[in-house]
């Protein structure tokens, strides 16, 4: 992958979440996807918009996180079930 260093094989779609965000006149399409890990080394191949890459378990996610992936929770979602 391109922003990574790495190359990944069967990709496939878990979801894809419709955000609509009313007071910001807003609306979004957030697609879900799932990889495996195939080979290469993770790369900072873009610091200047990147500050490092990190692996996280679904259920110990860092905050804040972003509005897609919260409603996913709420809503009880586990890309992993």
């Amino acid at each position: 992958m391109e922003e990574t260093g790495i190359k990944i094989k069967n990709i496939s779609l878990i979801t894809i979440t419709n955000d609509i965000y009313k007071k910001e006149n807003k609306h979004y399409l957030t697609i879900f996807m799932s990889a495996d890990y195939k080979s290469g080394e993770v790369t900072l191949t873009e610091p200047d918009v990147f500050e490092k890459w990190q692996w996280f378990e679904w259920d110990k996610l860092p905050k804040p996180l972003m509005a897609p992936i919260l409603e996913l929770i709420k809503q009880g979602f586990n890309p992993l079930k």
